[in-house]
């Protein structure tokens, strides 16, 4: 029979068996060790412990949290609608791309409780928007120019793509 050991309040408590730790008061963000495993870990990612979870809704998120969501759609919307309009008025980077910094800097400022991994996805959007200042400053491109309308309209129109799917889950809902 396995024993489980958990910290709370930064102790060490256990062995315990599985029945023991049903009753105990283990959350999903509890960090858990059983002999398998290489280091303390989440319970929720313990598949064995994953039945202790089944009836408990997930955490409420704080506002922080909903910011962050929001601000996230608002990126994603801003970056979609810049992404079509760069198609056809290469000129818009210039108004489009200081809001898609503002918005992603806001993303970035509220997104303390999420990984690090996301709070990288936030700024995605302003590293294309300097991209495509780049493709137009460095290759000294005419707006006017149907390559460069092309090019930094394919570069925007990935770059929204690639965020927008690397963003999803937290997109989709509030």
């Amino acid at each position: 029979m396995k024993k489980y050991f958990y910290i709370k309040e930064e102790k060490k408590l256990g062995p315990f068996d599985f029945e023991e730790l049903k009753s105990a008061e283990i959350k999903r963000d509890t960090l858990v060790w059983v002999q398998g495993i290489k280091d303390w870990t989440k319970a929720s990612e313990v598949s064995e412990l994953s039945e202790l979870f089944i009836h408990l809704p997930p955490p409420i998120p704080n506002i922080q949290t909903k910011i962050y969501r929001i601000s996230l759609q608002l990126l994603a919307l801003t970056c979609l609608v810049s992404s079509i309009i760069a198609w056809f008025e290469i000129e818009s980077i210039v108004v489009s791309a200081p809001i898609v910094v503002i918005i992603s800097l806001f993303a970035y400022y509220f997104s303390d409780s999420e990984s690090k991994n996301q709070r990288v996805i936030s700024l995605i959007p302003i590293f294309i928007s300097l991209l495509c200042f780049l493709m137009i400053l460095v290759f000294d491109l005419d707006p006017g120019e149907t390559i460069t309308t092309i090019s930094v309209g394919t570069t925007i129109s990935i770059g929204t793509l690639l965020f927008i799917v690397l963003t999803f889950d937290k997109i989709k809902h509030l």
